[in-house]
């Protein structure tokens, strides 16, 4: 259970920081403003999901 607690408290601090962050170096990570509550979701980031060049 503290796990879980700790896991969520762990996840809104990133996403916090990730929409803190400006879009062009969202961009050099790979990912897109949208896309950041599904990457940091308790699933983590979805396989199917294309990789950009």
């Amino acid at each position: 259970m503290l796990a879980a607690v700790w896991r969520f408290i762990r996840i809104q601090r990133d996403r916090r920081q990730l929409y803190e962050l400006p879009d062009y170096i969202l961009r050099d990570v790979g990912i897109t403003r949208s896309e950041i509550n599904s990457i940091t979701s308790f699933a983590g980031r979805d396989p199917s999901r294309r990789t950009r060049p």
